[in-house]
């Protein structure tokens, strides 16, 4: 275990700010949950299924969201004219919904806990990579995606809400209101395509500095230990709406519904 801490503390520590994601599951590539449901169930319709879903959540976990998790889907509704946005996925991914988000944090040590989480018969992995040159990368993607180089935010919704196959990825923040992606330091990485794995994305447009560390399902246990006695639980990380999560779940399944 102190191998795979010292890792972490080693990635965490460097002179540039780093991201992190942790998966229960050593999966090869890096996919959102919505690319691993298309993958499982081989869908051919997963824009479609993704649209469904955005709006299947606004309506019915609407009664259950806290006035800040509202404000969210609202605001962005009301600038888009419609619930299939990044505001409901930023909404709906925190509470199981598969989206085209991959979802990382500042926090090696967040990014750890959910490596152990669930899954101990299984290894599994943390993400990280260099934000700064993601920033960089990011940026040098538009002139020849969008034709701007500034400000994208309306191309991006807009490309969702098109459903358009274009390829490119952006790290987008959580509006700081949402108490759950705040007490885990989150933000998310989006793609132009759903299906194609962030890892690979990111490499193509020039992101080197990246790696992952893999955590040995034996030591899982012993991580969640160690990683509880300096405070970063489930609990503190706000994994406890169980209604709300019922409700993506029950969207999930009705996803693979003919």
């Amino acid at each position: 275990m102190e191998h795979c801490l010292e890792l972490l503390v080693n990635a965490d520590s460097a002179q540039s700010p780093r991201l992190f994601h942790g998966a229960p599951r050593c999966f090869e590539s890096l996919l959102s949950t919505l690319d691993l449901w298309a993958k499982k169930t081989q869908s051919n319709v997963p824009y479609k299924a993704e649209h469904d879903s955005l709006k299947a959540f606004a309506r019915d976990a609407w009664p259950h969201l806290d006035t800040a998790a509202r404000s969210v889907i609202d605001d962005a509704r009301s600038k888009w004219q419609s619930t299939v946005n990044t505001g409901t996925m930023f909404v709906a991914r925190h509470f199981g919904l598969p989206t085209r988000c991959v979802d990382w944090t500042w926090n090696a040590q967040i990014g750890l806990f959910f490596a152990c989480r669930r899954s101990f018969d299984e290894d599994g992995v943390v993400w990280w990579m260099d934000n700064r040159q993601l920033e960089e990368a990011v940026k040098s993607q538009w002139p020849s995606v969008f034709n701007v180089g500034g400000n994208v935010e309306d191309h991006i919704e807009r490309a969702i809400l098109d459903s358009q196959e274009t390829e490119w990825i952006a790290c987008l923040h959580y509006p700081p209101r949402l108490s759950r992606a705040t007490a885990q330091e989150a933000c998310v990485s989006i793609s132009g395509r759903i299906g194609v794995a962030h890892d690979q994305l990111m490499t193509r447009i020039g992101v080197t500095n990246c790696g992952r560390v893999r955590v040995p399902s034996a030591l899982k246990r012993q991580v969640l230990q160690y990683l509880q006695d300096v405070g970063v639980t489930g609990s503190a990380l706000g994994l406890q709406f169980a209604s709300i999560e019922d409700i993506a779940r029950d969207i999930r399944t009705g996803l693979s519904r003919p």
